[in-house]
């Protein structure tokens, strides 16, 4: 059995209705923050609700968690990036961020993940995906990944604490079991772990 799909899980945001979701502003957009690593010396990434339009119409009110999703990965208070920050994790970029709530206050005290690699370390002997015949460039769709042992036993295990999943349409994030293990002891909001052995693509909506 690999050992690997047991000690990896896949994080996804909450997907309550009071979960407040990133949206970022234009000039973080303009940078593609999203796809490689940023100056150290530029500006804070700015974000807002992502929803605020729809939520001042139908009165819903969002709060802020203690890790927040922008769709691509996460923003984490300074407790967690102070935590994250003892290890040496790989493509990994602890990267300011600010957060503007539907009263347009500021909250300076979050750090966005900015993985700026992925890795390309899905079984596809073992995973169950399905492949876009008409277009060969087009990357996998995964209903259920399969970790390939092979290449992440090639990898320090400190380098790979966290790493966003290459050759997939879905580039999740996967954390081991070591940092999640401290997060849920923790207490921290906003975000929800499936162990890779138990996971199956739209799982994260049914909690």
């Amino acid at each position: 059995m690999n050992p690997f799909n047991n000690e990896y899980y896949i994080a996804h945001a909450s997907f309550d209705s009071s979960q407040f979701h990133l949206q970022p502003d234009q000039k973080a957009a303009d940078r593609r923050y999203r796809y490689r690593k940023l100056n150290t010396d530029g500006p804070a990434l700015v974000f807002s609700n992502a929803f605020k339009e729809r939520d001042l119409q139908t009165g819903n009110q969002r709060k802020l968690t203690d890790t927040m999703s922008d769709g691509a990965s996460f923003v984490v208070t300074k407790e967690i990036r102070d935590y994250l920050s003892t290890f040496d994790i790989e493509s990994l970029q602890l990267y300011p961020a600010e957060i503007i709530d539907d009263n347009e206050s500021r909250h300076n005290h979050y750090w966005y993940l900015n993985i700026y690699n992925r890795l390309d370390c899905w079984d596809r002997s073992t995973s169950e995906y399905e492949l876009d015949e008409e277009d060969e460039e087009a990357e996998a769709i995964v209903d259920k990944f399969s970790l390939n042992a092979a290449i992440l036993e090639a990898i320090p295990e400190e380098k790979r604490l966290i790493f966003k999943i290459g050759g997939s349409s879905s580039a999740y994030i996967f954390v081991h079991q070591k940092i999640v293990s401290h997060l849920l002891d923790s207490d921290y909001t906003g975000i929800q772990f499936f162990k890779v052995s138990e996971f199956t693509e739209g799982d994260q909506h049914n909690i």
